[in-house]
């Protein structure tokens, strides 16, 4: 695999394990709490692996203007 890719293909199955989990019968705050641990670092690893394929970088103005 293009290694542009493998940060997104990670983050993928990231994503995938975590909707397999959501059909596991736990409390919901159980289901809550693992989504919000993961959904950093799941952002984070789409906006950079879409940036590292494209060589363009969409979220930059918002950053810039955000600081």
């Amino acid at each position: 695999m293009n290694g542009n890719y493998q940060r997104l293909s990670d983050a993928i199955d990231r994503l995938e394990n975590l909707s397999m989990i959501l059909t596991m019968p736990l409390p919901a705050t159980k289901h809550v709490e693992q989504l919000r641990a993961a959904m950093p670092g799941l952002i984070k690893d789409f906006k950079a692996g879409y940036i590292e394929a494209t060589g363009e970088d969409p979220w930059q103005n918002w950053k810039e203007k955000s600081q």
